[in-house]
């Protein structure tokens, strides 16, 4: 057997595998004489059917399965001995490789293009500079917001004979566009302030027309259609017609006791005064997640801008066009911006590990999975709390549910945290503090 590799450009590459008769003679050879064991052929007994009649009936069929299987072992075997590192699979060259003869060659060539990355170096240094947001307060107003969307989440619901701007109606959605009909719900407060008061002072049996389009930009506005049915709303436009059905209003909850519980839990807070400190305390904690994310984003993009990775975007194209049966080629070059940029951090990311000898160790992902059902079972209202014998067996069954899964599904989190506390450590971090509504704006830009 021989393998031809040969570099046509920084991303790209071609491989060449000859077969000749030696490599797969035995192969082929012993899975005949399997066939002849466990075949059941009319005429002979059982495991006594003469090989030369298997190879008669199944021999070219076996030949090709056992040269592609020793194909698929060669070339994984060459990558991998040589370090090689394939982005999506190597595509067969179509025109060479349908040129074989399977009943008359005994020496077969097959060849296929790779797609590689360019060379980078993953060093580095302190002149990048990224900011990290520290949230300092809260607006008075989005306390007041929180508060309301508490008390309106936990109030009731009740029918309405005609609609104002906090209901929801519900009812028959007519798309004419689509010949579409289908049941749905529009959340007056969310629809465009434009044209918010098409849907106030509507009785059911109404009917109301309007313009899709502008109605369902926010996209809780509209609920009851799937994603994708929305995103074909959104660039198709047009008019629709809705039917109301029914009004549904939600009362406020009172500012009690019962109210402080239920958001907070037993007992966290028990004046309205301590409600509103808890929640503003809440709102910073959860601001203050936001904005490392918001980092952990910040740094993605600024590494992957200052590291140009190439990739060879033409040949992962159509691998992905040609194994995605949910994108079309219009909607490739989109989807594909999205993927290239996922794989050029995770190339990015395994080059860094390996640049500063990243590694997890067993004991942390165990410690981490602990604390993860730790917390569950803290922020878990009415749970009993577990002993830490409970919680060893509750982590051991845990590792070993779905095959090791959740094991290394844990381990990626464990590690790109690592990753990230050390591109921190090596980078330049430059805190600025900000409001909580000031965080909001930046991270939606």
């Amino acid at each position: 057997m021989q393998v031809s590799f040969y570099k046509k450009s920084d991303t790209e590459a071609s491989i060449s595998i000859k077969i000749e008769e030696v490599d797969y003679k035995s192969r082929v050879a012993s899975r005949i004489r399997e066939y002849s064991k466990k075949a059941s052929i009319k005429g002979f007994r059982p495991g006594s059917v003469p090989t030369s009649l298997i190879q008669q009936m199944y021999g070219h069929a076996i030949l090709i399965e056992e040269v592609n299987a020793l194909l698929v072992e060669s070339l994984e075997k060459y990558l991998r001995e040589n370090e090689i590192h394939a982005l999506g699979e190597p595509i067969p060259v179509s025109e060479k490789n349908k040129a074989i003869n399977w009943a008359q060659q005994r020496d077969f060539e097959f060849a296929y293009t790779i797609g590689t990355a360019g060379t980078f170096s993953c060093h580095l240094s302190k002149h990048i500079q990224v900011t990290a947001y520290k949230v300092s307060h809260v607006a008075a107003q989005t306390v007041d917001d929180l508060v309301r969307q508490m008390r309106k989440i936990h109030g009731q619901v009740e029918s309405v004979a005609q609609s104002a701007s906090s209901d929801v109606i519900h009812g028959e959605l007519c798309y004419p566009v689509q010949d579409l009909k289908i049941q749905a719900q529009i959340v007056i407060e969310k629809v465009v302030e434009g044209i918010r008061d098409t849907f106030i002072g509507l009785s059911p049996n109404e009917e109301v027309t309007f313009d899709l389009r502008q109605a369902i930009q926010v996209v809780t506005a509209l609920t009851g259609i799937t994603e994708e049915m929305r995103d074909i709303m959104l660039r198709l436009g047009g008019v629709a017609k809705f039917t109301v059905e029914k009004i549904h209003r939600q009362s406020l909850a009172p500012l009690e006791q019962g109210l402080f519980d239920k958001v907070l839990g037993p007992e966290v807070a028990n004046s309205e005064r301590a409600f509103r400190q808890e929640l503003q305390i809440r709102l910073l904690q959860y601001k203050q997640q936001k904005a490392d994310d918001l980092l952990d984003r910040s740094i993605q993009a600024i590494l992957l801008q200052e590291i140009a990775i190439a990739l060879p975007d033409d040949l992962l194209q159509s691998w992905l066009l040609k194994n995605n049966d949910t994108v079309s080629e219009d909607q490739i070059g989109l989807y594909y911006q999205q993927y290239a940029r996922d794989l050029r951090w995770s190339l990015l990311a395994a080059a860094l590990s390996k640049e500063y000898g990243l590694q997890v160790t067993q004991e942390e992902v165990v410690d981490e999975i602990r604390r993860r059902l730790q917390t569950t079972f803290a922020n878990t209202e009415g749970a009993q709390q577990p002993t830490s014998d409970d919680i060893a067996q509750l982590t051991q069954n845990f590792l070993q549910a779905e095959n090791g899964k959740h094991y290394k599904r844990v381990y990626a989190d464990v590690h790109a945290r690592k990753l990230m506390d050390c591109i921190k450590d090596q980078i330049t971090m430059v805190t600025q503090e900000v409001s909580a509504e000031t965080l909001d704006t930046l991270a939606s830009e």
